[in-house]
């Protein structure tokens, strides 16, 4: 579910509670807990992981396949 939130990042929004919840419940930097209604995320950078290895995956799972059929011929 979170692979793309990840690979892209996200923007600035608003963090509300979920449906039938009145506040948002988190931990606070100095102990205990803080109790909000609304917080502003400021957003998160992307961390590409997956597409940006494609390329290099594609060429060598050519190579492997490549490689596999040699062998199971006998064209080392």
């Amino acid at each position: 579910e979170h692979a793309g939130f990840v690979e892209f990042g996200t923007q600035a929004h608003v963090i509300r509670p979920r449906a039938g919840r009145r506040a948002l419940r988190f931990p606070g930097a100095g102990g205990g807990f803080v109790i909000r209604r609304s917080v502003n995320h400021p957003g998160s950078r992307a961390y590409p992981f997956f597409f940006t290895d494609q390329n290099n995956r594609a060429e060598h799972m050519q190579q492997r396949i490549l490689s596999v059929i040699a062998a199971y011929i006998g064209d080392d």
